[in-house]
């Protein structure tokens, strides 16, 4: 039986994710250095997935048929997971979008004072780059995130004393979009951050100049 194709499927188990501050500078690629305060070691990473809902339309003088037209898209939240250590590095992002330990009694009481309204941060956002790699450690395709925060956090899986397992910490994130990229012309992580980058930029200038409105 001959084989549907004549390389290999790829391998699953080699990745890398890398980070960066949101609203990277595409014009300086020395600002695109990763964001070391957040292992990438990742044990398990669900990559980025899209979703297009289906409009119908008839119309009464059409057959006895709908047409269908593409709709609007969402983007399915990623999840990744990492062996727990005594890093806080994961925990300390969570908490720039939900901060609410000072509206605790008990800290309340620390610091001498009541009803502190709870401080959130407005650089939450991240972009984030995760690699498939293959065995030498190239990347062979790699998913470039947009504008990423935490919607769920998790300290560490159920301890129980009856299994034998290392605790992991996982957390969900929300973005915006993402660009898939391959290997053909691209070889580096960072060269990935900066062609995607590159090509958002380009699709907002021509929205701006063709609709005379801003993408946001």
């Amino acid at each position: 039986m001959a084989r549907s194709s004549k390389k290999d499927a790829y391998d699953k188990f080699r990745f890398k994710v890398v980070f960066f501050d949101f609203q990277t500078n595409i014009d300086n690629t020395s600002n695109l250095n990763e964001n070391n305060n957040i292992s990438s070691g990742f044990n398990e990473v669900i990559t980025p997935k899209v979703n297009i809902t289906e409009r119908t339309y008839r119309e009464n003088t059409d057959p006895i048929r709908k047409t269908k037209a593409a709709g609007l898209a969402s983007y399915e939240p990623i999840t990744l997971r990492k062996g727990k250590t005594e890093s806080r590095a994961i925990y300390n992002w969570y908490k720039l979008v939900n901060d609410d330990s000072n509206s605790l009694g008990a800290a309340n009481r620390l610091l001498g004072t009541q009803n502190i309204t709870p401080v959130y941060s407005l650089e939450y956002r991240k972009d984030l780059v995760i690699g498939l790699l293959d065995r030498n450690g190239d990347v062979l395709k790699a998913w470039f995130v947009f504008n990423a925060f935490p919607i769920s956090y998790s300290g560490t899986t159920q301890l129980t004393a009856s299994e034998d397992g290392k605790a992991i910490e996982e957390l969900v994130l929300s973005y915006e979009s993402f660009v898939e990229l391959n290997e053909d012309s691209i070889t580096t992580l960072q060269q990935e951050t900066v062609a995607a980058a590159r090509a958002a930029l380009t699709s907002a200038t021509v929205n701006t100049l063709t609709t005379g409105s801003l993408p946001f």
